[in-house]
């Protein structure tokens, strides 16, 4: 998970500073499925920022960041998919970064 977050939030940073929606702010509760092989599966939001254009980046991010490492196989080897359901934070750090 660890890996999965880092990942995410490089690309999700490399994005943000990237486009015009760098000083857009809000939360987006995600869904995302990631298939055994580390592919993404599916993604989802659950609850919108309110920002149609800041849930499309999440999206985006979500999708873009893929592929991920496979899943354990002590994991893999009891689901075919792992959904991960997590807040994605937009909005400036100490650091600049997105979280």
């Amino acid at each position: 998970m660890a890996r999965w977050r880092a990942k995410v939030e490089a690309t999700g940073t490399a994005q943000a500073q990237n486009t015009a929606l760098s000083s857009n702010k809000g939360d987006v509760l995600m869904l995302v499925s990631v298939m055994s092989n580390g592919h993404v599966n599916r993604v989802k939001v659950l609850s919108s920022s309110g920002d149609s254009a800041l849930d499309q980046m999440a999206r985006d991010i979500a999708l873009t960041s893929g592929p991920f490492d496979p899943l354990p196989q002590s994991v893999a080897d009891q689901t075919d998919v792992l959904h991960i359901t997590r807040t994605w934070r937009f909005g400036a750090t100490a650091l600049g970064n997105v979280q």
